[in-house]
């Protein structure tokens, strides 16, 4: 019995952890914080030609170029952190979240 409870309420953490941690990482998608967008490239970017461009960089360049991924991504996130919070909803919240 106490190991039932010990075990739902660890779980009722963790996921209450990765609800927050999603969204910090949606809100940041959002307000336009996390990808190098257009016209927002910092200059060491910005100036690397693609050869030496680093893997981080290059994608970062890539998944800011089109505002509506962006969006859809972000907004895909927090969704998917929200349903985590509902015991009925979990499956599906871990569903979106794990591409």
């Amino acid at each position: 019995m106490v190991t039932s409870n010990l075990k739902e309420t660890l779980e009722l953490v963790f996921r209450q952890c990765v609800f927050i941690i999603i969204n910090i990482y949606a809100i940041s998608k959002l307000l336009g914080g996390q990808f190098y967008m257009k016209g927002k490239l910092p200059a060491e970017v910005a100036n690397t030609t693609l050869g030496d461009a680093s893997g981080f960089s290059l994608a970062w360049t890539f998944m800011g170029h089109s505002y509506f991924y962006i969006l859809f991504i972000g907004i895909t996130q927090l969704i998917g952190a929200w349903f985590l919070l509902w015991n009925k909803t979990k499956l599906i919240g871990v569903v979106i979240l794990i591409p």
